[in-house]
């Protein structure tokens, strides 16, 4: 085990003591003249300010403990480390993990997730009493729910807004679980907690594209305070963490920091390909993040970081951990983080700590990190790490306005939220409006907030409105804060067509910037009233960007949630910078994100669709030269990703404006350049098409009869996909490039609930010998989140042979893994997941046959009488009953003269019978056995009624009394005993039986039959 040092803490020496390094080699030096021995005065405990200033003891504790030792080292964190995990025996125990098999010691840092709280991952209880007992840290984080639904929803969940009551819904199932959560003695457990996460990123419900800063703080505040102050939670420290994909200085950073009240912890999650921009934009967060703790008086770690997608994706790396490890101290600031967690060992395809026999190679590397003395595992935390000394700090007086939140849209009477804490003596709360209206604000015991009703009639219509909260308080001491929100009472109707037109803002370019975050590096868009950069009305909006090598793209979104099914053209006015750059406009909708091109100026060269996105062509893209309204048929949007050939107009989520730079154009670095836009508008004009929703498909099938089949598949770059037009299936030869990757192609829209999923995949013996190749039958739904049915490995296939590989009935366990928001009754994409699992060989192999669709298995299995409906009767000579005992058809003749009775039932669907399986079971008296002259056969008739039937089956073949399992495989024509002239094996419309050849009427049962 690696010799731990804990640093000594001293807060207060006397004047001529000088004291350094370790507790094990402490040096004193007299720097007076004096000869007389100084008297040191007793160290202070360290002064912290908490969110919470009545946190427990325990809770106090940590953050004077990760405060105190924020330069010693840093702590180790992993998600999931005790519950999940690939060489774990027993998830249950609680006493083993990947991390102790890898290095002989737990993770410092224990992360779990309130989605464990509630159920939906593995229950975590026992593991956090015993992660605690033996020292540990942990830190809960929250996938919460959407509360409710629609678009923009954080305002509404704000207090007095429709959807508060369903937001406390989830709040309670923290609270009630934080209150329960006890140490073995009892002691409440000190959890790190970290809600809202991300959010500067747009994945989230609560992220940037779907909340402005304000709104996003509000919900934040409003979160700490239910929790602290209506539910008593008194065992939280309050972490806040953006991604980092989104931030590059302490003012993005900042942008929102729900604020020092609220927040004990400062943190961010990171993932990138390995790479050395991964490691530079890793320091530069921790550097930001470290120095406005060390400045805030506050904590900060790297909440979640690592390798995007797991390290078992990129076997090529070998130094990892050490390297950011050493990076992160190497830098006065970046040194300060507490901690870095990666996230969970889930699957093979999916773990961030290193596993014998794993594909990825850094586990040297690994036990080479957790043996610096810099880097802190659970054995390294002191006994006495809950019993850190510390003096809380005296709280300063703070008012804030909850709701109306920043530029918010009001009508009518509104209920007005402000917080006042920490100030004595209160006498006085009031808001109070720039047009002269006035209202006091009172607190009913035990609420959160001082509330009033603010009746907005009497406001101008249209207006930006200041309000101000002012409280008067001891003797006549005043606070104040103001905020401003709009007036907008008459709220005329708005065309679902409408994106903007840039008029309802007041010109504040604040609100603008809400409504427009950025994508990629942080814009600041801003209005312009200048009528030279103006279509219609007093503004329109300055698209303000510069581009350089590192940052070659910039971009603005707007969330919507707008059907523009009788709309089929983008109506745009643009004023171009003539810096030669790539315009891309952007829709999301229901089942792509789509894009559409123009050049800013003239480049004086052709640039073609193809040259911009794959799903292109040769159209050429325009050259806009001068102010242009832009009319563009819905027809020359591209699908950017999945291909698909027409916008599905029903559901638009997004629009986006982006400035690229040309992919072969000479670069030139831009700086403060400005397009100009206006007027945003869906439109309808005759001649541009129809776009009333991409209806959805029956069924999807890629049987590779034409180069259609096998056209605009995305290859990752990493494999070589071509049309095998001799064999009419699809050969894809993998060049390993990457350890994994997804090829997929667009399909139309699929429900895949309750269908059936096949494909067909002839992989070569030198994989199947090898054992090492895997694959996974994968689908994405119209917004590009994917899901698959699980893994299958070429040692478990038939080599140089085809396998038909199937899934039945597919729900939503059906989907062993799908990323979250995957919606399963939207797939748009088929494919698979190639994994090379260390495997070299680059040998082709095939698909063929793929399919989602209804099942094509047809079973009656007499689990009821209606499978015995339909049935004819042979002409009067057949009874067909139900028998309930059995659970099959009886069947009891009565002979005609012939000698010979028929019955046929109608099949769902016509039904190519080729290669298919027939089974069915028959149980047949032994008076029928003993007789010997019975036969029965089974027949089938096409869609013209042509007759067919398989061989007779006699007595010999049969035991009485029992059940006769009776199955043709691999059907062909041949099949048949006898098929009549012109009979269609690819349409059978009737199957039935023949029995013939007896004069016993004892009753034949038939059951379980089933054409696969």
């Amino acid at each position: 085990m690696k010799v731990l040092k804990h640093h000594l803490v001293v807060t207060a020496l006397a004047s001529n003591l000088v004291l350094s390094g370790c507790i094990d080699d402490i040096k004193i030096t007299d720097e007076s003249e004096s000869t007389e021995s100084p008297q040191p005065t007793e160290p202070t405990p360290p002064q912290i300010n908490l969110v919470d200033p009545q946190a427990t003891a325990e809770t106090r504790a940590l953050f004077a403990f990760l405060k105190q030792t924020n330069e010693d080292a840093i702590m180790f964190g992993h998600q999931h480390e005790t519950t999940q995990g690939l060489t774990i025996l027993d998830r249950s125990s609680g006493l083993e993990s990947d991390t102790v098999n890898a290095v002989g010691d737990f993770a410092a840092v224990y992360g779990w997730d309130y989605l464990s709280i509630v159920g939906d991952e593995e229950s975590i209880d026992e593991h956090v009493k015993l992660a605690y007992d033996r020292n540990g840290i942990i830190t809960i984080s929250a996938h919460f729910p959407k509360p409710i639904e629609g678009t923009g929803i954080v305002n509404q969940l704000l207090p007095g807004q429709a959807g508060n009551d369903e937001y406390i819904a989830i709040l309670d199932k923290v609270a009630d679980w934080a209150h329960s959560i006890k140490s073995y003695d009892g002691t409440s457990i000190p959890i790190i907690f970290r809600p809202l996460h991300e959010n500067t990123g747009s994945w989230f419900w609560w992220g940037a594209e779907h909340a402005t800063p304000d709104e996003y703080i509000s919900l934040w505040r409003f979160t700490v305070d239910y929790l602290k102050e209506k539910r008593q939670i008194r065992n939280f420290l309050y972490a806040y963490s953006p991604s980092a994909q989104f931030f590059n200085t302490e003012e993005t950073y900042l942008e929102r920091y729900p604020g020092d009240e609220y927040v004990d912890l400062i943190g961010y999650d990171f993932y990138a390909p390995p790479s050395q921009d991964f490691l530079e934009r890793n320091v530069t967060a921790a550097r930001i993040v470290g120095k406005l703790a060390e400045e805030r008086n506050k904590i900060s770690a790297i909440t979640e970081t690592g390798i995007r997608n797991g390290i078992s994706a990129y076997p090529e790396v070998t130094n990892w951990f050490t390297e950011l490890h050493d990076a992160l101290l190497a830098d006065e600031f970046a040194k300060k983080i507490s901690y870095m967690l990666v996230w969970r060992n889930g699957r093979l395809d999916h773990y961030w700590v290193p596993i014998e026999n794993g594909t990825d190679n850094l586990m040297d590397d690994f036990v080479a990190y957790h043996a610096k003395e810099t880097s802190w595992f659970n054995q390294d935390l002191p006994d006495s790490l809950y019993e850190t000394e510390n003096t809380i700090a005296e709280e300063a007086p703070f008012i804030d306005i909850v709701t109306p939140t920043l530029y918010q849209s009001l009508a009518g009477q509104f209920d007005i939220h402000a917080k006042v804490d920490f100030i004595p003596n209160i006498e006085q709360v009031v808001y109070s409006t720039d047009q002269g209206l006035t209202v006091t604000l009172t607190k009913a015991q035990e609420a959160l907030y001082y509330r009033g009703l603010l009746d907005t009639t009497g406001l101008t219509e249209d207006s930006a409105v200041t309000g101000t909260l002012t409280v008067t308080y001891d003797g006549g001491k005043i606070l104040a804060t103001e905020q401003i929100f709009l007036v907008n009472n008459q709220q005329p109707p708005v065309d679902a067509g409408l994106v903007d037109d840039f008029e309802t803002y007041s010109g504040l370019d604040a609100l603008l910037q809400g409504q427009y975050p950025s994508a990629g590096q942080a814009l600041a868009p801003t209005f312009s009233d200048d009528v030279a950069t103006i279509n219609n009305g007093t503004y329109s909006l300055s698209f303000n960007y510069g581009l350089d090598a590192d940052n070659a793209w910039a971009g603005i979104t707007k969330s919507l949630n707008a059907d523009w099914s009788d709309k089929n053209t983008l109506q745009i006015w643009v004023k171009p910078d003539q810096m030669g750059q790539r315009l891309v406009i952007q829709i999301t909708s229901g089942n792509g994100t789509w894009e559409h091109y123009q050049i800013l100026g003239d480049i004086a060269r052709d640039v073609t669709t193809a040259e911009l996105n794959p799903n292109g062509d040769a159209t050429l893209v325009n050259e806009l030269t001068q102010a242009t309204l832009l009319e563009i048929p819905f027809d020359q949007f591209i699908d950017k990703k999945n291909g698909n050939a027409k916008i599905d107009a029903s559901k638009i989520t997004k629009f986006g404006l982006y400035v690229n730079a040309l992919t072969d154009h000479t670069f030139t670095p831009v700086t403060d350049a400005s397009i100009y836009i206006d007027d945003i508008m869906a439109l309808h004009i005759d001649g541009n098409g129809e776009f009333t929703g991409a209806e959805q498909a029956v069924e999807y099938a890629l049987n590779f009869t034409d180069s259609a089949d096998a056209a605009r598949w995305n290859d990752a770059g990493s494999a070589t996909i071509t049309h095998d037009t001799a064999n009419e299936t699809l050969t894809v030869t993998p060049s390993w490039a990457a350890p994994k990757y997804i090829i997929t192609k667009a399909v139309n829209p699929i429900d895949s609930t309750g269908k059936e999923a096949s494909i067909s995949v002839f992989v070569p013996q030198s994989y199947v010998d090898e054992g090492l190749f895997a694959f996974k039958f994968f689908v994405k739904d119209n917004a590009g989140k994917g899901g698959h049915f699980g893994l299958i490995k070429a040692a478990d296939l038939v080599g140089d042979s085809w396998n038909e590989i199937t899934y039945e009935n597919i729900n939503s366990d059906s989907y062993v893994w799908n990323a979250s928001g995957f919606d399963m009754t939207q797939i748009a994409q088929t494919g698979l997941e190639l994994i090379s699992g260390g495997s070299s060989i680059t040998d082709t192999f095939y698909i063929d046959n793929i399919r989602m669709g209804p099942s094509t298995k047809i079973t009656m299995l007499f689990d009821d009488a209606a499978d015995v409906t339909g049935w004819s009767d042979g002409g009067g000579g057949l009874a067909l009953t139900y028998d309930a005992t059995e659970s099959a058809m009886a069947v009891v003749p009565t002979w005609p003269a012939a000698n010979k009775l028929l019955s046929f039932k109608n099949l769902p669907d016509l039904t190519d019978f080729v290669s298919k399986t027939l089974s069915l079971r028959v149980k047949i008296p032994e008076a029928y056995i003993t007789e010997g002259t019975f036969k029965l056969k089974i027949t089938a008739k096409d869609e013209a009624f042509k007759f067919a039937n398989f061989p007779a089956i006699n007595t010999s073949n049969l035991t009485g009394d029992d059940w006769n399992t009776i199955t043709f495989e691999n059907i062909q024509i041949e099949s048949f005993g006898f098929s009549a002239s012109d009979f269609n094996i690819n349409a059978i419309k009737q199957i039935g039986f023949e029995i013939r050849d007896s004069a016993v009427t004892e009753e034949i049962l038939i059951d379980n039959i089933i054409i696969d």
